[in-house]
Order: C-alpha cells, then structure tokens, then sequence
C-alpha cells in the first residue's frame, strides 16, 4: 500500500478536523460571543436603568429629606418661641402671683426683732438711771408723768412714787413715742400721703380686701425701694432720736445716749415698713387700763402685782387681724 495515501486515511487513535469544521467551529465561538455580549449588554442596559431608578430615589428621599429638615427647623424654631413665650408668660404670672413684700420678714423674725426692740429699750434706761438709779431727776420724771396725764389715775400718790416706778415710766415713754411716730402710721412716717391713703385702702378693703392689700404691698415695696426714702429715714430718725435724748437727758443726769436710742429709733423705721408691708398688717394693740392682769395674755415687769389690775402699759402687744402673730405687752400691775 502506498504510505502517502495511507496518510489521507483516517487515522487508528483520531479524526482531524476538516477545516470547514474548523471554520464552523469558529462560527460558533463567534456566535456564542455574541450572545454572552448581548446578554451583557442587557445586563448592562438592566444595571444602568436600575441605576437611574435608584439614582432618582435617591433624589426623591434626598428631597423628602430636605423637606423633613425644613420643617423639623421650622417646629424647632416655632418651639423655641413658644418657649420663650412660656418663659415670659411664667415669669410675668409668678411676678403677678408672688408674695410682694417691702422686706423678707415672717412671723418669726418680726417677733425676733420686737422682743430685741423691747430689750433695746429696757437696757437703755437701765443704763441711764446707773446703780440704784443714781442718776435719776425725780422731780424731772414727775413733772413728765404729771403732764402726761398718767399719773392721775396712777395709783400711787406722787409722794409714794418710787424710783421703780418712774424708770418704767420713762421705759413707757420711749415707747409710746415711737409708736406714735413710727408704727402708728397708716403706711410709713416717710410717706407723704398717709391721709389719702387710709382712705383709698379702706374703701378698696370694703370691697376686695385682696387687691387692696396687693395694692398696699405694692406701696410698701415701692417705699422701701425708692432712693428718697433713705433721706427721709434719717429725718424722721434724727428728730425723733433728738427729742428722746432731750427728754432721757433731762431725767437722767450725765446721760449721753443719743446714738443708742438713735439705733432704737432706725429699728422702729425699719420695723414699721416691714410690719405694714405683711399681708396681714402687724399694728400696736395697748391695754386699757384697769384691767386684770392675765398671764396668758400679758408679760409682767418689776414688782409688778400678778394679781392686780393693769396701771401701765409699758410695752403695747403686737398683733395683726388674723391672730397669727401675737407679742404680749408689758405691764405693771397694782
């Protein structure tokens, strides 16, 4: 057999391919190729249109957003003037609502400062009248009494009186001339128009007693506060000062006490603004004369007779309308 022709036979382990198959082969690789890049071309197209959907979600929640923003700014902001509406409307009710007063006293410290006023005074005369009262003018202190039209009804003769006796007498005295000049007031010694006054706060009081101790509140405060005031304390303070260091200087011999009954006479000031500025007024209650003594109701003082009847009030009560606040008064009992 001829070797060559043996070659174009197939041969014993395989086939060559022929080149049409070859080509057909190719053909299909081809073809293949073109159905993956369509395929990927639509996957691409697929990609791209979910892109533009996800890309224009985006934006709509990127302005749902913008929107959410604004208006969380624009509530913030309504908040924020409410809030401070609420801060101006609180601020403006508590100053309606709120205690008005011209000092900070209570009951307890008006009772503190009473009883220290009424020790004041007592230590002063003590003071003045020296051991065993050595220094006491007895016909200075009678003729005093006798002016005052006390010693009248006195139960002890002129004569008789002792030394006792005319010191709580003049105790008496300090005290009933800054009643008269401080507490005695119907709003304050420095005010101008007290006159007026009474008559407006008993007229609004007929009516409604709460603006009309508001509004008497209002006055004190507005008192207290104003600049003028304090001219006028040290005024009012001097004269009446002035006057009991006459008076304690003719009684007593080689008495010098102006600046102390100068302090008693600041506290009283002090004392009487703050009592009138209370919600319910603190005022001097005296004890008329002749009547029982009561150890409830009243304090006793030197020698005085827990049996008796009241022959002089040394000390008056302090007591407001409510019955709240209640300073016994000091007296001497025959």
């Amino acid at each position: 057999m001829d070797p060559n022709s043996a070659e174009s036979l197939p041969r014993e382990n395989g086939v060559q391919p022929s080149e049409q198959d070859r080509n057909k082969s190719q053909l299909n690789r081809v073809e293949e190729l073109q159905i993956l890049n369509a395929s990927l071309q639509a996957n691409l197209e697929d990609i791209a249109m979910d892109k533009q959907s996800l890309d224009s979600e985006l934006n709509r929640t990127r302005a749902a957003y913008h929107d959410l923003h604004r208006q969380y700014m624009e509530v913030n902001q309504k908040l924020d003037k409410r809030e401070r509406d609420y801060e101006v409307m609180s601020r403006n009710y508590l100053e309606h609502v709120r205690l008005i007063r011209a000092t900070d006293d209570d009951h307890g410290t008006m009772m503190d400062r009473l009883t220290q006023l009424k020790a004041s005074i007592e230590h002063l005369i003590r003071k003045a009248q020296g051991a065993r009262s050595v220094n006491l003018n007895k016909d200075a202190a009678v003729e005093h009494f006798k002016n005052s039209g006390l010693l009248k009804d006195f139960p002890i003769p002129e004569d008789k009186l002792e030394s006792y006796h005319l010191n709580l007498y003049m105790e008496s005295v300090v005290m009933s001339t800054l009643v008269s000049n401080f507490f005695e007031k119907p709003l304050s010694c420095a005010f101008d128009y007290n006159g007026g006054f009474k008559d407006i706060y008993d007229w609004m009081l007929a009516r409604n007693d709460r603006l009309a101790v508001r509004w008497r509140q209002q006055l004190c405060k507005m008192l207290a506060d104003d600049p003028a005031t304090k001219a006028r304390k040290e005024e009012e303070v001097t004269k009446v000062a002035v006057e009991l260091s006459e008076l304690v200087s003719k009684v007593y011999a080689n008495a010098n006490e102006l600046n102390k009954i100068k302090d008693i006479c600041t506290k009283s000031f002090e004392l009487a603004i703050a009592a009138t500025g209370l919600e319910s007024v603190i005022s001097p209650v005296t004890v008329p004369l002749g009547t029982p003594y009561d150890e409830e109701t009243m304090g006793t003082s030197l020698k005085s007779n827990p049996e008796g009847k009241v022959a002089l009030v040394i000390f008056p009560g302090f007591k407001d309308k409510e019955s709240a606040f209640d300073v016994r008064p000091k007296v001497w009992c025959y």
